[in-house]
């Protein structure tokens, strides 16, 4: 049986089949997500579990193509686990025969494919765990971020368009001052909207609805560990990219170069 389905999700079909079946369910889910912003919208700012309880268990119907969409991603993650595990081993025991450098240049894809998982489960981690508040800024309000820690919303400033014309009037930026409490010690920050701000693992992001009312400016408090996996998993896979395709390119000429 475990070799039957070790067989099954080690075909590189079934990542074909997988890709092309993701991206169909991602054409769908985006006129839902059109048809339905109030229902999916709130998914951006909320743990997927609240935010199924929230608004997810009332529209069982609204949400087929999305459990669908997270299962072909696991079997993807699988099928990736797999592929990639069993290109080590086969590298792994031909090792000797290749240099250091062709057999660093071989393994690359596969490191990068694990680069992929690592950050896969980075962002199942951000959509399932951590801390995940939305508050409207309202001046004087404080929002319990744990039992410690405390923020106070003290002011609101925003800056208005003045030309061109067809701008005139609008929002564009607002600044909000943070008050923050931690067992007796006192902390201000300031956060604009793009420039968040950061406050003892906590990442405070600033937004609105629309940007001719100020009065929807709200407030989101996040504590994200997936970009523990997230963000070193990008780091490496860029450099290695930014190593492997050099190495592609000097092969190509070299190779063309013994051709003549």
């Amino acid at each position: 049986m475990f070799k039957r389905l070790w067989n099954f999700f080690a075909d590189v079909r079934l990542t074909f089949w997988l890709l092309l079946s993701i991206s169909a369910l991602l054409m769908v889910g985006s006129f839902y997500v059109k048809v339905y912003p109030h229902t999916f919208k709130p998914l951006n700012e909320l743990l997927f579990q609240d935010w199924y309880r929230l608004y997810g268990g009332s529209n069982p119907l609204k949400l087929w193509w999305l459990f669908i969409l997270l299962a072909l991603l696991f079997a993807l993650g699988m099928n990736t686990a797999v592929c990639t595990v069993t290109r080590l081993k086969s590298l792994w025991l031909s090792r000797k025969q290749m240099g250091l450098r062709k057999f660093g240049f071989k393994i690359t894809p596969s490191v990068i494919h694990i680069c992929f998982l690592v950050m896969l489960s980075g962002h199942f981690l951000s959509m399932v765990t951590g801390y995940t508040s939305l508050t409207a800024i309202v001046p004087g309000k404080k929002i319990f971020v744990s039992k410690e820690t405390t923020i106070e919303i003290l002011d609101k400033q925003c800056d208005y368009h003045t030309s061109p014309a067809s701008l005139r009037g609008l929002v564009s930026q607002c600044t909000v001052a943070l008050k923050s409490k931690t067992t007796g010690l006192h902390d201000y920050k300031q956060v604009s909207i793009l420039e968040p701000a950061f406050l003892q693992g906590y990442s405070l992001h600033l937004g609105m609805d629309k940007k001719s009312e100020i009065t929807r400016l709200k407030l989101t408090v996040k504590r994200d560990h997936g970009l523990k996996l997230i963000l070193p998993g990008f780091l490496i896979l860029t450099l290695l990219l930014l190593w492997y395709y050099p190495q592609i390119h000097r092969d190509m000429k070299n190779g063309k170069k013994e051709g003549l």
